[in-house]
Formats: structure tokens, C-alpha cells, sequence
């Protein structure tokens, strides 16, 4: 009886081991992390780019992995997802938790942290403060995004200081909505819900304030202060000094 049982019992487990769902399980790969990196072109690094780094990667010239939690230095630094402080001529990645220092800094999706570079980039949906030359919330591609936080640049924009003149129907420019503080010489969203403070500042539809020397939107529910106030489809197209509608 007892060796009928065991065989029993080893029959059902050799079928539980040829099941589709166990195959499946033994198919699907690991995540594999290592502690450290050190890359000098890819692919020639230590561990490969599917490989996460949980501590202190070095990128020589050009390193990439999936993700990356700790430290991040180098040259070109890539990855699909940044959870770290990235030091580097260039950086890029996907997701980005953190804080970007280069010359050229760009995360093209979720963002939360801080950008500091002449050219700073945040793709679609993020919380960041940007500092820089170029501060850009334009999604890559044509998706609508939404950007909060501060931006402190000579140029604030959705991929060109006067996006506003694309077609808003058919806009291959991005629909970046802002929500925050602006400072910069020249402002340009799809739409700001905030302040906006420039030489130029531009927007499809305001909610919020623009200062400056012009100021220019389609829409609006606030004010805006400076020598030139245009709200196309204002009650009021044209004003200096001050210029209001809701």
C-alpha cells in the first residue's frame, strides 16, 4: 500500500513538471542584479545590458542596462530605468527616480526628480524641477503628457518656443500641459496652469498668469502683465499693460 502511494505520488509530480504552466515557469528568466558595472562601449562590459545594477555603474564611453539603483557615471550613460544620481556627458532613460546632471539629460517617460544640463528633457507624465539652457516637455512621439513641477532655462518649451502655432487637432508636436512655475527668456506650452515669467511667453490656453515683455494665448482664465497682452479669443483681444478673461 505504502509503495502505491509513492507511486502514486511520483507519477502526479513528473506530471506536474511537464505541465505547460511549470515549462512556462522554468522558461521565464530570472531578473538578474549585479553590484557593479563598468562598461566601455556596449557591448563590451562587465555584465550585459539585460543585467540590472543595484550600486555604482561606470560607463567609459557608452554604457546601457536595464536598470540602474545607486550611482551612475560616465560618458553616455543609458538605461530603461533610473533610480539613482546619474553623472554624465549624456544621460538617458525611460523611468527615471532621481537626479540627472549632464550636459544633455533626457527621461522619456514617468519622471520625478531633478534635471540640471544646457539640455534637459522629460517625455510623457513627470514631477521634476529642470535647470538648465533648454528645458523640453515634449513626449517624443505625439503623445499627450502632463509636466508639474519648476523649470529655470533660457528657453522653457514643448519642443519649439512657439508650439502654439501647430494645428491643435492634428499636433505633431506634443500637447504638453504644465502645471507649476516657469522662469526663462522665452515660455512656450500647449497649455500652462500656473505662472509663466519670460521676455516671451507663450500657450494655446492659460490658466494661471504670464509675466513678461509679450504674452500671447488662444484662451484663458487669468491675467496677463507686460508690454504686449494677446488672448486671441478673449473678451478682449488686445491689451497693454494688463489683460484678463475666465
Amino acid at each position: 500500500m505504502r509503495q502505491m502511494i509513492c507511486a502514486w505520488l511520483s507519477f502526479l509530480f513528473v506530471i506536474a513538471l511537464c505541465s505547460p504552466a511549470a515549462q512556462a515557469e522554468q522558461r521565464e528568466p530570472k531578473e538578474q542584479w549585479a553590484p557593479f558595472q563598468v562598461a566601455l562601449i556596449n557591448p563590451l562590459q562587465m555584465y550585459g545590458d539585460q543585467v540590472n545594477i543595484g550600486g555604482l555603474r561606470l560607463d567609459l564611453i557608452y554604457g546601457r542596462n536595464k536598470s540602474v539603483v545607486g550611482f551612475d557615471f560616465g560618458f553616455f550613460n543609458k538605461s530603461e530605468e533610473l533610480k539613482a544620481i546619474e553623472v554624465g556627458f549624456a544621460n538617458y532613460t525611460e523611468v527615471f527616480r532621481g537626479i540627472q546632471l549632464g550636459v544633455v539629460n533626457a527621461a522619456m517617460d514617468d519622471s520625478v526628480g531633478l534635471q540640471a544640463g544646457l539640455f534637459n528633457g522629460v517625455g510623457k507624465n513627470g514631477s521634476v524641477i529642470q535647470v538648465g539652457l533648454i528645458n523640453d516637455t515634449t513626449a517624443p512621439i505625439a503623445a499627450a503628457n502632463k509636466v508639474h513641477g519648476l523649470e529655470v532655462g533660457v528657453l522653457n518649451m514643448s519642443l519649439l518656443p512657439f508650439s502654439f502655432w501647430g494645428p491643435e487637432e492634428i499636433d505633431a508636436l506634443g500637447t504638453t500641459e504644465f502645471s507649476g512655475l516657469e522662469v526663462g527668456l522665452a515660455n512656450g506650452k500647449k497649455q500652462v496652469n500656473g505662472v509663466s515669467v519670460g521676455l516671451i511667453n507663450t500657450a494655446y490656453k492659460l490658466n494661471g498668469v504670464q509675466i513678461g515683455a509679450v504674452n500671447f494665448c488662444e484662451e484663458a482664465a487669468g491675467f496677463q502683465l507686460g508690454f504686449i497682452n494677446i488672448i486671441s479669443q478673449g473678451t478682449v483681444p488686445f491689451l497693454p499693460v494688463i489683460n484678463a478673461d475666465w
